[in-house]
């Protein structure tokens, strides 16, 4: 396990070794000859020549003395910057370190930030969480981390280094090909003492920063770099940089300071930043590389073989490791062979959806084939008129037959990754749907919400479990949900797996689903690209329908975003003021259900599964704070 002491005094223990380099370093540096701080004139040739693009060599000019720089330099360095990330945990809310693409696919970062396969699995990577030109927050690109697909590390205790696989997609509307990726490559000629250097870094986990110029390597080892920068906790594996954008190192450890001479010109004793050496990584990849298992060592060598290009940019993606295009599911449009909704799916328990939503049947937005209700595969939607907004979504579930889908790819059986593309439905007029054009102007607030759950309806064969998978990607399957919206509700999110899984039902597979959002009078208002108002609602409803030991069994619960509407995408971090607000989910009845949203579950409330609260609550709702609190 991970001992920042132990580190620490690893670290101090070479800081020790390089004393004496470091102090040379300085009185050159301090002299105004940061050139002759690189005591192997060898390399301090190769690495003029290098820095000067072969051209006859201007000392002045590739040792920093001045100020200068060619203007592509920022070009450089703004593409550099964008392959790196933060990497946080607890869905988001807690930042761990920074990280960057090497290859396509493919994040390093210390192996003090993750450890191991289990802190990687648990960890999210967001790419863009930095300041738009006008100061205000982009909204960040988040994936998920796929150590179980690959996964190579060298312990803290020595390169302190971890690659990981980056998965599927979890927010946000880029894709990872156009981060780019900053290759990792030992030519000798990217560094040497007394030059300059650059980190792409999140400080304490705050957005995006950089640290340009100003800053020195003192000493080398064979190993590791040392040298003066301001960092702090989270910029733990930022890539370290020279003037070409060429990474030379990952740094791992340091302590920020802001003076290194005192007001006679006198260097100070301040402490140094530690990276690692991009050569000595690059040799122990090669070294590993004979011993590793095949899916592990096309993984290892895909990051070799990504230092041809000498800057970083988007390049050709090896298919092990090709990321899922924009648009990863493809629907079908020959929407005659849908189904929709099964109401007699349960044995014993018939639950038209017509009878549902016969009180608000007025409401309803009308279909050019005079339905009221979009069919999809094994689910149906109806549409509110006014709202733009489903009433309600209804979903079969069979888990004897459930089918994985892979999101990144639509296709059954590879790994769960989340699409980012979403389809109008040509049976409704758009005009009737609240469409890309609201989650473009409200970014800031919302991500696209399924209603019907991606992996509910995916069953069956794999033709139909695909095309499910597709299907709950349209507009009309979609809500407006607050970005900390579903990382904070637990145990909504496994409702139906829990049942399917614990739950004594029948055949201990079947359910049925019903779901919405409940309209309110003053949910607040939100406009889009075109200048429409959106009324967003606040609480969300869901309906399970089971039949368990032959008895028909209904349990309604509710959850709110209301605490969550101020709150714009920003760093959030549990204790601290603003922390995300606790989203419960609560049970409730079927009466208190049918007054909210004005649907009929007047057939329902004989199976209703909720005990009646005493005489002293006032509302019908019970929080849930276990799995063991659900009937």
């Amino acid at each position: 396990m991970y001992q920042p002491h132990t580190l620490q005094r690893i670290v101090e223990s070479r800081l020790d070794d390089t004393r004496a380099q470091r102090v040379h370093s300085r009185v050159e540096i301090v002299a105004g000859r940061p050139d002759l701080a690189e005591d192997d004139p060898r390399r301090r040739a190769r690495f003029e020549a290098r820095m000067s693009g072969e051209a006859p060599v201007d000392a002045e000019k590739v040792w920093g003395s001045v100020d200068f720089v060619e203007a592509v330099f920022l070009d450089l360095g703004a593409r550099a910057a964008r392959a790196v990330a933060r990497i946080v945990t607890d869905q988001g809310r807690t930042p761990l370190g920074t990280g960057f693409l090497v290859s396509p696919g493919v994040l390093i970062t210390n192996n003090h930030v993750l450890e191991d396969v289990a802190s990687a699995a648990g960890a999210w990577v967001q790419f863009n969480y930095e300041l738009a030109d006008d100061f205000t927050p982009r909204a960040p690109d988040v994936y998920a981390l796929r150590p179980d697909v690959f996964f190579h590390a060298v312990s803290w205790r020595d390169l302190d280094f971890t690659l990981v696989a980056v998965g599927e997609q979890l927010r946000g509307g880029g894709t990872l090909a156009a981060q780019g990726y900053c290759p990792l490559s030992d030519r000798p000629d990217k560094h040497a003492k007394g030059a300059t250097v650059n980190i792409v870094q999140h400080p304490g986990g705050d957005y995006k920063k950089l640290v340009l110029r100003g800053n020195r390597i003192v000493a080398r080892t064979e190993r590791v770099l040392h040298y003066e920068a301001d960092t702090e906790g989270g910029s733990s594996g930022s890539p370290v940089f020279n003037d070409a954008w060429e990474v030379v190192a990952l740094h791992h450890w340091g302590a920020p300071h802001l003076s290194t001479v005192d007001e006679d010109g006198r260097p100070l004793g301040t402490l140094v930043n530690e990276g690692v050496r991009i050569s000595a990584i690059v040799a122990a990849l090669r070294a590993a590389l004979p011993g590793l298992p095949d899916t592990a060592r096309v993984y290892v060598q895909a990051v070799l073989d990504a230092a041809g290009p000498a800057r970083p940019q988007p390049a050709p993606v090896p298919d092990v490791l090709r990321p899922a295009a924009p648009e990863r599911v493809r629907i079908d449009r020959d929407y005659a062979n849908r189904r929709g909704y099964d109401t007699a799916f349960l044995p014993g328990l018939s639950v038209p959806l017509a009878d549902i939503v016969a009180p608000v049947l007025a409401q309803v937005a009308p279909l050019p084939d005079g339905g009221t209700a979009l069919a999809y595969q094994h689910f149906s939607v109806v549409m509110s008129a006014a709202r733009r907004l489903a009433v309600v979504t209804a979903t079969n579930i069979d888990g004897s037959t459930y089918i994985p889908i892979d999101r990144d790819t639509g296709l059954p059986a590879r790994a769960d990754a989340e699409g980012d593309a979403w389809f109008e439905d040509s049976r409704i007029d758009p005009a009737r749907t609240v469409t890309q054009a609201f989650y473009s102007a409200n970014s800031s607030f919302f991500d696209r919400g399924h209603l019907t759950r991606r992996s509910d309806p995916t069953w069956g064969t794999p033709e139909k479990a695909a095309r499910a998978n597709a299907d709950t990607f349209h507009f009309t399957n979609c809500a407006p949900q607050h970005w900390l919206f579903n990382q904070s509700l637990r145990y909504w999110q496994g409702i139906e797996r829990h049942y399917l899984e614990f739950g004594a039902t029948l055949d201990r597979s079947r359910l049925s689903v019903l779901q919405g959002p409940v309209f309110a009078p003053d949910d607040p208002v939100y406009t889009d690209t075109a200048g429409r108002d959106v009324p967003v609602p606040v609480q969300f409803w869901k309906l399970v329908l089971r039949v368990q030991d032959g008895v028909p069994r209904a349990t309604a619960f509710l959850a709110s975003q209301r605490d969550l509407l101020p709150l714009p995408r920003r760093p959030v971090q549990p204790g601290a003021d603003g922390a995300v607000p606790d989203v419960t989910t609560f049970l409730t009845s079927m009466a208190h259900l049918q007054e909210l949203t004005g649907l009929d579950f007047t057939a329902l409330i004989p199976h209703d599964t909720f005990v009646t609260p005493s005489p002293a609550e006032a509302t019908p709702l019970r929080a849930v704070t276990s799995w063991a609190d659900l009937p």
